[in-house]
């Protein structure tokens, strides 16, 4: 099918931003309201500013320097145009590797918007420095098909590797709790990833021989959320609660629990935005002893 880009303006993060979309890619090639409610989310549970969501309820404190993000690797999935990926990266001003992933199919068009936040990134810093603008190496972005494990863990490492090749260690002296720090590895933000997963829970079932997507997003994500700092972040409008609801159960089944933040006192209703996070539930030890038979003498 041919292309059919054009121009968008979006506002988020506090940003105006002008992306491609294109109508061609159907549902993955347009901005969406909730992206905004994501955006607000992740910048709060990643860096623990702000209360609107409740993040310093819904996570643990963060073992990092005051300021720093509790994760280096960010990677959004489904994540079409890139804009959320894009507004991401910018408000977090180089402190994380940001990853847009989506089908091959998209790519083209997330990479088109990834190119000109790098390009404008890069000119407005200053010229006479060698360096370039952290904001534009900082984003990039990658195929990722869900239920691909391979390619999960593959970005993933890769990711893991960049964020301490481009950590400053000597910024990273003491954490929050005073405890010496001596160099970037001992950062559990270092090899931690946290996933952004916007409008991507609704699956219609609208044809029987279309390929249902809950379980292996359930998949990537169990994939995806690794590290001692790990978290995952669903936002999306409800659209069809009980099916939306059959793939948290998917998520549950990979040890990984779910806290709803908004809205903070019920489920969401039906055309509503609701933000849920996922978090590792900790393996207890095991508590089973080994009965030796009894051996008459």
């Amino acid at each position: 099918m041919a292309s059919k880009r054009c121009r968008s303006e979006v506002r988020l993060l506090g940003r105006d931003l002008s992306v491609w979309t294109d109508d061609s890619l159907g549902v993955a090639g347009r901005c969406w309201p909730a992206q905004e409610v994501a955006g607000e989310a992740l910048l709060e549970l990643l860096l623990g500013v702000g209360s609107e969501f409740g993040a310093s309820s819904a996570l643990p404190a963060a073992a990092t320097v005051e300021g720093e993000p509790r994760c280096r690797t960010v990677v959004e999935l489904g994540a079409g145009c890139g804009a959320l990926s894009v507004a991401i990266a910018q408000a977090l001003q180089g402190k994380a590797q940001v990853i847009a992933t989506d089908l091959p199919e998209v790519v083209p068009l997330m990479q088109a918007n990834v190119d000109e936040f790098t390009k404008s990134s890069s000119s407005s810093s200053n010229a006479a420095d060698p360096n370039p603008d952290p904001d534009c190496r900082f984003l990039s972005c990658a195929a990722l098909p869900w239920g691909d494990v391979e390619a999960a863990e593959s970005i993933l490492a890769t990711a893991k590797t960049d964020a301490l090749l481009q950590a400053r260690p000597h910024q990273y002296c003491t954490d929050n709790k005073g405890t010496d720090i001596h160099n970037a590895w001992d950062v559990p933000s270092s090899s931690s990833c946290c996933v952004v997963a916007c409008e991507v829970a609704y699956w219609g079932g609208w044809d029987l021989f279309a390929d249902d997507t809950r379980e292996p997003l359930a998949s990537t994500l169990d994939s995806l959320i690794v590290g001692p700092q790990a978290f995952g972040l669903v936002v999306h409008q409800v659209r069809d609660a009980g099916r939306e609801a059959s793939l948290f159960k998917m998520i549950r089944r990979r040890s990984l629990e779910i806290l709803r933040l908004q809205p903070r006192n019920k489920g969401p209703e039906e055309g509503e935005i609701g933000v849920w996070v996922l978090k590792r539930i900790p393996k207890q030890p095991c508590e089973t002893q080994l009965t030796l038979p009894h051996v008459e003498s």
